[in-house]
């Protein structure tokens, strides 16, 4: 393992950081004009542009009951050790240092 290859990923995260708060300032600005100009979809030489939505879901309260018992009973066999720990797949975590 060379220090280089870690450096390239460090700048390579903090690009990828620095264009996803971009595009999200540019998307949130399309989904405005788009709203102003009353269109849903837009196609152009470089690629379509659609707004969307995704459907949401508000259960009964039998439900949100039944989710939760779910999730207690989940965490009760996790302390009793009848749920049994795998290991999970491996992947890199990068942090960067704090700004001082």
């Amino acid at each position: 393992m060379t220090n280089a290859t870690l450096i390239k990923y460090a700048e390579i995260v903090k690009a990828e950081k620095e264009l996803a708060e971009k595009k999200e300032v540019l998307k949130a600005k399309i989904v405005e004009d788009f709203g102003k100009d009353k269109i849903d979809k837009l196609e152009c030489d470089f690629g379509t542009f659609t707004i969307s939505s995704k459907p949401k879901w508000e259960y009964s309260k039998k439900v949100k009951k039944l989710e939760s018992d779910l999730k207690i009973l989940k965490v009760t066999e996790q302390e009793n050790e009848t749920a049994k720990k795998t290991d999970g797949d491996k992947f890199l975590v990068f942090t960067t240092p704090k700004d001082k």
